[in-house]
């Protein structure tokens, strides 16, 4: 429920920024032959100035539906002890006042006072006879479809007349500890039977975000704002904590912004013909919030030219930090993830992706969150020349966050994508692969010590291995051999590699290591522990003939870390069966 509440109050606000420059200029702008209701109380002379003491909230429109709660209305400039006529002023001032909008328009409410004589004042505001209208100190109250309310405080604007029906304000408020700014343009139409679209500029200014539209806004049933417009905050991260929404402590989505066409209203904010831009990476399509339901909904459709996360996609210090997929809870385990406060349906694509540590193309998904839970399903990736098909999961309904990768790669340069994390290309040729792993935990270091699952591995058409194993097993017949120089600076030619890998608790373990490298036979067992960076491998080496050299099966042993292990040799007599 919380979840819902945050994100509607997001949506709520964002389609504020649609009218809070003119919604106190509504009631005097929108004159559809309604007269506000009357005061209960009576009005008061004060100061030589005509006042009146709101106490009883009155209602200003109906449609929108704007309520006065409370506050002073009076004409500084006059200069009488009595009242007044009904001749037009120049100024009318309404101090500290307390002004409600609904929405939607089956928020009205029915208790607003009763008709009575109304004083003069409000007679002249709500006849437009003024040319100029300030309000000081105000709050403004603007309730939702759903009963909640978001308040603006210490509101402050300047509404001009023109008394030809054009009006310009200009002013600010606070709204959640953070200032705003606005200036506004609006018209009221002459033809002023429903439905009424009242044409609209507004700018919206504050150090979370910036807003314009150029537009028209609807008021006969409830609000809706429709017309170009644009929306932009510098720091995503910075936006969403804004809006009470936990965001993670890690990397984070600068230069934000969305532009289109906009259509807020009865519970939905949409965004056709959008151009959606992320830390420079530019995508075009539409896109849709929904918060009608009980958890807010997002849907649409985004194709970006390039989709750059080598700055944002960052595994350290914790699963948190990958703020662009919402992934981990915020700054303490107890905080909710992102992906716990709304549902989604997003098609995305790209014609060029870039990750850190990967070479990466194209690529295309279809992303679903429901109830907690990410399902990627990626229709194609070109990662290391090659493509991955397949499917990235994360369910964080639970305590515990679980996550899941299953898929295919085809045609990879499998060694290259290893080359930054064993500082040396491991292995060149191209490989299929398949994977399907499993693993839970809030950072890092939970997940690699959870992960479990199997890895398939063949070499295409023969490769090389990024150690020249001769020269591994000469030095270490000598003597024992401390780290990877031994191996200098050669290869090992592969005719053929093809592994089977099971994954248990972030240990990888062989099932079947089976390769072959001008007429010697390599099979290997043992594990790599992923967290530790710990190796404790065999690779048997024999003769695939008996005229081969070496003339006898030897086992080459790799313990301790793997970016300087010890190698020693473990001799066995010939023609020692591989173990399988």
């Amino acid at each position: 429920m919380f979840a819902g509440a945050t994100v509607r109050r997001l949506a709520t606000a964002l389609g504020a920024t649609g009218f809070v420059g003119l919604v106190v200029g509504l009631p005097i702008a929108v004159n559809f032959g309604f007269a506000p209701d009357a005061l209960q109380s009576s009005w008061v002379y004060a100061g030589g100035r005509d006042a009146v003491m709101v106490t009883t909230p009155v209602r200003l429109s109906q449609a929108p539906h704007v309520v006065l709660e409370g506050g002073l209305v009076y004409d500084p400039d006059s200069g009488t002890t009595g009242a007044v006529d009904n001749a037009a002023t120049t100024k009318i001032v309404i101090d500290a006042p307390v002004i409600s909008v609904a929405t939607s328009s089956n928020l009205a409410s029915r208790n607003e006072a009763g008709e009575e004589a109304l004083p003069v004042i409000l007679s002249q505001l709500s006849a437009l006879a003024f040319d100029k209208l300030q309000i000081r100190r105000g709050t403004l109250i603007l309730v939702s479809q759903d009963g909640s309310k978001e308040i603006f405080s210490d509101f402050t604007v300047d509404v001009v007349s023109n008394r030809k029906g054009s009006f310009t304000s200009k002013g600010g408020a606070n709204y959640r500890g953070t200032s705003i700014t606005f200036d506004a343009a609006w018209s009221v139409p002459a033809d002023r039977q429903p439905p009424v679209r009242i044409p609209l500029n507004l700018v919206v200014k504050s150090a979370m975000l910036e807003a314009s539209i150029d537009g028209k806004l609807g008021v006969t049933e409830g609000l809706r704002l429709q017309g170009a417009a644009e929306i932009s905050a510098q720091k995503l991260r910075q936006f969403a904590r804004w809006f009470g929404i936990a965001a993670p402590s890690g990397g984070d989505l600068k230069n934000v912004s969305i532009k289109g066409t906009l259509d807020w209203g009865a519970g939905a904010l949409t965004f056709s013909r959008a151009t959606l831009s992320v830390d420079g990476n530019e995508g075009t399509g539409a896109l849709t919030l929904s918060t009608s339901e009980a958890l807010p909904s997002l849907e649409g459709t985004l194709a970006f030219q390039n989709f750059d996360l080598s700055h944002t996609a960052v595994l350290t210090p914790t699963l948190a930090s990958i703020w662009p997929l919402g992934f981990g809870p915020g700054e303490e385990e107890s905080t909710l993830s992102l992906l716990t406060r709304f549902n989604a349906d997003l098609r995305v694509s790209a014609a060029k992706v870039t990750l850190p540590y990967l070479q990466t193309g194209r690529g295309a998904a279809t992303i679903a969150v429901k109830d907690g839970k990410l399902r990627a399903d990626i229709a194609e990736l070109e990662v290391e020349s090659g493509t991955f098909g397949g499917q990235v999961t994360a369910d964080m309904s639970s305590a515990i966050p679980r996550y899941g990768l299953s898929g295919k790669l085809e045609n990879i340069d499998a060694g290259r994508s290893l080359s930054g994390l064993l500082h040396r290309n491991p292995l060149q040729g191209r490989a299929n692969m398949s994977v399907s792993l499993t693993g839970s935990g809030h950072n890092a270091a939970d997940l690699l010590s959870s992960l479990s699952g199997r890895i398939g591995f063949t070499l295409i058409d023969g490769g090389r291995l990024g150690l020249d194993l001769r020269a591994l097993l000469y030095a270490a017949q000598r003597s024992e051999v401390k780290g990877w120089a031994a191996a200098g600076k050669g290869q090992t030619a592969l005719e053929n590699l093809d592994a089977q890998l099971q994954v248990r608790n972030g240990v990888i373990m062989s099932e079947r290591l089976q390769a072959k490298s001008a007429g010697l036979t390599i099979a290997g067992s043992g594990r790599a522990d992923m967290l530790a960076k710990g190796l404790d491998i065999a690779l048997l080496l024999t003769n695939a003939t008996p005229e081969s050299a070496p003339s006898s099966a030897n086992t080459l042993l790799f313990t301790g870390n793997w970016l300087d292990p010890t190698i020693r040799i473990e001799q066995l007599p010939k023609h020692t069966a591989a173990p399988r």
